[in-house]
């Protein structure tokens, strides 16, 4: 089998951020405090959140004249935000994006000290509930007779109302439309009716507010939320653990893919963006989340926010 999703189109509503990292290193304590005082050698940014979702759909080649990727989003009228905006439209459409001048966009910052990170500093403002809700229902409203599927990465910044949810999964209903989730709140009654959420294990257990000790637990809390929320599935990612399928009905766990000393690093991104990809395409959703663990296993094994390559995914496939 070999994977081709350049004729796919897929709907990225969600938080975007810029995440930069500094590589320095340290041979000297701040006088002015007890700190390292770190001497930077180089520094990359990229996009984050949702971005970094978009970012993994362009490089699983769902582009075709930049048709095929419409992002959706809020962004202020700061630097930050207008580097995202520039890296959004060399690999998709910026048509839906939303800039606010009274916005600050999202920004992670990382510092490094010999590959090792010390500190990670952040800029955000959570966006007030449901300030942009009828601007991106309008947008999704426009662009949803061409799509075959749409994700909600949602980071917890504010754009992912219980509300925008609900009028996103009621117009996909309409259209036939499959909605996957990559959640961050703790109450998970705001992703109700969704097709599928993609919760981490820790995500799991403050949902459910249980520790989750095997997959039997795993199992029972899964199918528990499913009930209560009307989920068709919950893909749980439990990191070198592999992953887990979980039906009303049915259980399907993934076995793990060794990766030594592996950065998670918005391996969440790959994951939905890959599993959704692959339902796109009409595939089986046992098949496309053994082929979303695969891709999560690769991306894990590089370093920073980094993406699945469809040359690489494909190679991974023929050798299983």
């Amino acid at each position: 089998m070999k994977l081709d999703f350049s004729n796919i189109n897929i709907l990225v509503v969600g938080d975007f951020m810029l995440d930069s990292f500094v590589m320095g290193s340290s041979n000297r304590i701040s006088p002015e405090a007890p700190v390292p005082v770190v001497l930077e050698r180089e520094k990359n940014t990229v996009l984050g959140g949702a971005g970094n979702v978009v970012n993994n759909l362009y490089s699983l080649g769902c582009l075709s004249g930049k048709g095929n990727i419409f992002p959706c989003g809020v962004l202020g009228n700061d630097n930050a935000g207008k580097i995202i905006l520039k890296m959004l439209s060399e690999v998709s459409s910026i048509s839906g994006m939303i800039v606010d001048p009274s916005h600050i966009s999202t920004k992670k910052e990382r510092i490094f000290i010999d590959e090792e990170q010390v500190l990670r500093l952040d800029k955000e403002i959570k966006i007030d509930k449901n300030k942009y809700t009828e601007a991106i229902d309008k947008y999704c409203t426009s662009v949803i007779e061409n799509i075959d599927i749409i994700i909600i990465s949602d980071y917890n910044k504010g754009i992912v109302t219980d509300s925008m949810v609900k009028l996103l999964i009621d117009r996909a209903r309409v259209n036939n439309i499959k909605v996957i989730i990559d959640p961050k709140k703790l109450d998970f009654s705001n992703y109700k009716n969704a097709h599928i959420i993609t919760p981490n294990l820790s995500e799991l257990e403050r949902a459910a507010s249980i520790k989750i000790k095997d997959d039997s637990q795993l199992e029972s809390v899964c199918k528990a939320l499913i009930k209560e929320h009307n989920f068709e599935f919950i893909l749980a990612t439990k990191s070198e653990k592999g992953m887990s399928l979980i039906g009303n009905d049915s259980v399907f766990h993934i076995d793990p893919i060794f990766v030594e000393n592996p950065d998670v690093s918005g391996a969440g991104d790959t994951v939905v963006a890959t599993l959704a990809s692959c339902l796109a395409l009409g595939m089986d959703v046992n098949e496309a989340a053994k082929i979303a663990n695969m891709s999560a296993s690769i991306v894990v094994a590089k370093s920073g926010t980094a993406t699945i390559f469809l040359n690489e995914l494909n190679l991974a496939i023929s050798q299983n």
